[in-house]
């Protein structure tokens, strides 16, 4: 791939995250504004996911209860339900299948 066929592709590239930014920004902000009221009324964010996904939200707890930027955020209460096999299995042993 040439320099000028890189270039472009970095634009269209740009140009696509601009246009997916402006549809998706209304329902982020939701999101984050629930989010946020579950955390200040005491609650917790539960995820998972299949396969690579299992692993996007091992990353999305990491965020959440994390500080990243803002030393000064209280933590999430988070938790990857994908992450947690070894106390599901032990739990449904102990109830029996």
């Amino acid at each position: 791939m040439n320099d000028g066929a890189m270039m472009k592709d970095a634009l269209d590239c740009g140009v696509l995250l601009g246009e997916c930014a402006s549809k998706f920004a209304p329902r982020l902000s939701d999101l984050a504004r629930l989010l946020v009221g579950k955390q200040r009324a005491g609650g917790a964010v539960y995820v998972f996911g299949n396969g690579g996904s299992a692993a996007e939200a091992d990353h999305f707890v990491g965020e959440l209860t994390g500080a990243f930027e803002d030393r000064e955020r209280h933590a999430f209460r988070a938790f990857n339900l994908a992450a947690m096999s070894a106390s599901w299995s032990a739990v449904a042993n102990d109830y029996s299948y």
